[in-house]
């Protein structure tokens, strides 16, 4: 078992965030305007948890990685569901992320999951999000 202490998380991905081969968990935290990280080792057993804050009243619901500026390395999209964004933390390369970068969803469109493919055909990641507020799904 993996404490996540008080944040109330309300989703999980798994992804390797850190090219180790070792999958990691990743934590939308709707309790604590958060997602947290935590890197595996590869036999069963995680590091303490990595946090980063998405914004007050934020409430995330979801997280998925993707790279989105092709860099080889997973970057996470976050619906955050209280503020009516998505947010984007690029990722460094080496553990850590930089800060978020917010693009909104609409008024009231309260963002509650995501997924990312190519639903254009320009070779870009494109970012869908189903809007629980607005009943509709954007891309």
């Amino acid at each position: 078992v993996i404490s996540t202490d008080s944040s109330r998380p309300v989703w999980i991905h798994i992804a390797d965030l850190d090219n180790d081969t070792s999958p990691d968990i990743i934590t939308a935290n709707y309790g604590t305007d958060s997602i947290s990280i935590f890197y595996g080792y590869g036999d069963g057993r995680f590091a303490y948890p990595i946090t980063y804050l998405t914004g007050y009243d934020s409430s995330p619901f979801s997280v998925i990685g993707a790279d989105f500026n092709n860099d080889n390395h997973l970057d996470l999209a976050i619906a955050n569901y209280g503020t009516n964004n998505i947010g984007i933390f690029i990722a460094n390369g080496n553990r850590t992320f930089l800060h978020q970068q917010i693009f909104s969803t609409g008024i009231n469109s309260h963002p509650y999951s995501l997924t990312v493919g190519q639903f254009n055909n320009d070779n870009l990641l494109d970012i869908a999000v189903a809007n629980n507020g607005a009943n509709n799904v954007g891309v």
